[in-house]
């Protein structure tokens, strides 16, 4: 049987923590927490009852910014990629054991519904990468950066459910988080590169996209927006969560046009 190590990077999470890990507990190897600058609540206490590799990183302000560390301390190859506001549901923590038993597969995509902060929008849409080989995976460490799988990415009809206190697709949050991730994904690029963590990443400067991006913001605000937009709504959903889906799109759009927009001003 494989193993799993469970990786969370969290930010003062007492109300959200417990009800993860009790999710997770009997299903991982190993748990461990990274923190992201100083604790200020109970959060660091509540995970300690479940583990002892508990880390506390300088205040980055988005959990990319440390994924890289928490991979390489990981003992096992397997990962799952959790928040403090998800959890396992029954099905797949009924599955999860099995899934990391196949070696022909690098990565799982489940069902991530979204949440509205009172009850549940989505049952189809979207999904989310959060079981994955460290071994067949690169990354860098940017707000919002994908993982890089190598091999067989297999999607799943498991649910990984995501349980926030707010509407993560309005108006108020993108206003509220989304510009704020943007500004300091944009300030992310004003850093030597040889200063971003990575995990398996062997290049010794940023992608080509990422030196266009930063060479010429404006003229490819519109090409950020684009490709976007047609990517999430194509994503495969029933009809009933198509609406949500197309607004989704929309918010994710414009997100990447004002990312290009604050590194236009930083420049």
């Amino acid at each position: 049987m494989n193993k799993i190590s469970a990786c969370l990077i969290v930010y003062n999470e007492e109300r959200n923590i417990k009800e993860c890990l009790d999710s997770i507990k009997d299903v991982t190897d190993e748990i461990i927490v990274v923190h992201d600058g100083e604790c200020s609540d109970k959060t660091l206490d509540i995970c300690r009852a479940y583990t002892d590799k508990i880390y506390m990183m300088p205040r980055a302000g988005f959990m990319e910014a440390h994924l890289p560390f928490a991979l390489k301390e990981a003992a096992n190859d397997w990962i799952l990629r959790i928040d403090a506001d998800e959890r396992l549901s029954g099905a797949l923590k009924g599955k999860i054991r099995s899934l990391a038993d196949d070696d022909n597969v690098s990565a799982y995509g489940f069902i991530w519904p979204v949440w509205s902060g009172k009850d549940q929008k989505t049952s189809s849409w979207p999904r989310k990468l959060a079981l994955f080989r460290k071994s067949k995976i690169s990354f860098l460490g940017i707000v919002h950066s994908s993982i890089e799988v190598d091999g067989i990415i297999k999607k799943t009809e498991l649910v990984l459910e995501h349980l926030p206190g707010y509407d993560n697709f309005s108006v108020s949050t993108f206003r509220i988080k989304w510009l704020g991730w943007a500004r300091l994904q944009a300030a992310t690029y004003k850093k030597s590169f040889k200063d971003i963590s990575k995990f398996n990443y062997h290049g010794e400067e940023w992608p080509l996209k990422i030196r266009f991006r930063k060479k010429s913001p404006l003229l490819l605000a519109p090409l950020e927006f684009i490709p976007v937009f047609l990517r999430i709504v194509a994503e495969p959903s029933s009809l009933k969560d198509f609406p949500l889906k197309f607004k989704a799109a929309i918010l994710t759009g414009a997100y990447r046009f004002m990312v290009n927009y604050y590194i236009y001003k930083l420049k």
